[in-house]
């Protein structure tokens, strides 16, 4: 039987979570553990003001009360423009699953979310770096290729 996926906002009780998952996919995009002790301190102080403050805002997927996947939003303002005249600008980071629970439309679901919020925070655009095996999902949801990033735009030329 496939298990039953719960998905929520992040909040601060999840940092150690969403440490243990940047750590996790730090790992696996360098090939190599990571020893330092102090980046766990330095994410853990990052994703506790961050999320307190709402530069950062994620979202998680649990199995049994578990995490299982977490993505994450850093809201920035730029100067207003014509194409966001708001300013407010998204970037899509800390986005990963465990290796188990791959390819069972969790990131999108995840995504989604994302996206949503951001939306509704009256964001005009979403930018990320998408690695090889994650970029399917992005282009799927709307994301175009610019350059080395990969963007949203979430206004409409006016």
């Amino acid at each position: 039987m496939d298990p039953i996926f719960f998905y929520r906002r992040a909040k601060i009780e999840d940092v150690p979570a969403l440490v243990a998952l940047r750590i996790a996919f730090l790992e696996e995009i360098s090939g190599a553990k990571v020893l330092d002790p102090k980046l766990g301190e330095s994410l853990a102080e990052y994703f506790n003001d961050a999320t307190a403050s709402g530069e950062f805002v994620a979202f998680l997927a649990m199995v049994d009360s578990k995490v299982i996947a977490s993505s994450g939003l850093v809201i920035h303002r730029h100067p207003p423009s014509v194409n966001n005249p708001g300013g407010r600008e998204a970037y899509i980071m800390n986005m990963y699953t465990v290796p188990e629970h791959r390819r069972r439309w969790i990131a999108t679901k995840l995504l989604e979310m994302l996206v949503n919020h951001a939306r509704e925070n009256g964001c005009g655009k979403i930018s990320m770096h998408a690695l090889p095996k994650g970029r399917s999902i992005y282009l799927n949801a709307g994301f175009v290729p610019i350059e080395t990033e990969m963007r949203l735009n979430l206004q409409k030329n006016r």
